[in-house]
């Protein structure tokens, strides 16, 4: 792939899927309540999948949250991944469609919670999954935003991309 198709492509899905989150965010701030009591009823498929805002100061799960410089800790550890990613765009393997695409997605999705990060002090989820909705003491899946969606995405394509990858040279190494 030539460099320039290489760089279209990574910024055209980078660009999309970044300006989808963050437009996403801010919808969900302005319009979901972050106490779910006062919040519209946004849900779908019985309750399943539903709506809510949540202030995320952590990272997956909300782990490392709740400490004094933890925004600032978690933006310089995001700041750092961005350059990891941004080594990936100059390999051979980000040459190939299916990893180019996830290493966009992952990309957009880094730099849309690291925005939220620096910008609020807090990365905006609002979607939230229930398993079992009927069943209260069953908590639903942390909330979630377009960013992680994305990143899971990415990250997926990036495996698979390495996993073909690699059955095809094993095969070829061994004569098949």
């Amino acid at each position: 792939m030539s460099a320039t198709k290489k760089w279209l492509m990574f910024l055209a899905i980078f660009t999309v899927t970044l300006g989808a989150d963050l437009y996403t965010k801010r919808w969900a701030e302005s319009t979901l309540d972050q106490i779910s009591l006062n919040a519209p009823d946004y849900s779908w498929m019985d309750g399943h999948i539903r709506l809510r805002l949540a202030h995320n100061t952590g990272v997956a799960f909300g782990m490392f949250g709740g400490s004094k410089h933890s925004r600032w800790i978690l933006s310089f550890v995001g700041i750092m991944v961005l350059g990891f990613l941004f080594y990936f765009l100059r390999t051979q393997e980000s040459d190939h469609p299916m990893f180019l695409s996830g290493l966009s997605l992952v990309t957009a999705g880094a730099v849309g919670n690291l925005w939220d990060r620096i910008l609020y002090g807090h990365v905006t989820d609002f979607i939230q999954i229930w398993i079992t909705p009927s069943i209260k003491i069953l908590w639903p899946w942390p909330n979630f935003n377009i960013a992680d969606v994305v990143l899971a995405i990415g990250i997926g394509l990036m495996v698979l991309y390495t996993y073909l990858h690699y059955e095809n040279d094993s095969s070829e190494a061994s004569g098949d």
